[in-house]
């Protein structure tokens, strides 16, 4: 099986120590959210990311890959899931904040964009005040409608 679903409660710890690996914030993730996703390929999790909504936005967020499996391109077949997904749940746009894949996000499609325009509901989110620095990248990508 190859695709994306919702992470089973059993699979939490393990998407907490790959993003924590990867220093990414683990702080306001639970176990048991529906906004959690893991990515398999041939009935393996390969990688994890969550989307949250925030009014008519959504955050892409906790996108991980093993490092043992990254450059093999699930990273880009995992993003491009997630965007599908928030396309299903009706999001019109999808931003996110990085510190280190800024150039992996625009070959995707994601634009650079100024922290302070992001929508105010994501302004207000733990990764705008609290979790991602000030210097993190904000970026967006427009769905088609």
């Amino acid at each position: 099986m190859t695709g994306l679903r919702r992470i089973r409660p059993a699979e939490y710890g393990e998407m907490r120590r790959a993003l924590a690996a990867e220093g990414l914030p683990t702080q306001d993730l639970c176990a048991g959210s529906n906004r959690l996703y893991a990515f398999e390929e041939d009935g393996k999790v390969v990688g994890y990311a969550g989307l949250e909504r925030h009014g008519p936005a959504a955050l892409l967020r906790s996108v991980v890959v093993p490092r043992e499996r990254q450059g093999s391109g699930i990273g880009r077949r995992l993003v491009t899931a997630m965007l599908a997904e928030a396309g299903r749940r009706g999001h019109r746009e999808v931003h996110l904040l990085t510190t280190t894949a800024g150039d992996f996000f625009e070959r995707l499609g994601f634009e650079r964009v100024a922290r302070e325009r992001a929508p105010a509901e994501l302004l207000a989110s733990a990764e705008f005040t609290r979790l991602c620095p000030a210097s993190a990248t904000c970026m967006r990508i427009r769905l088609a409608a």
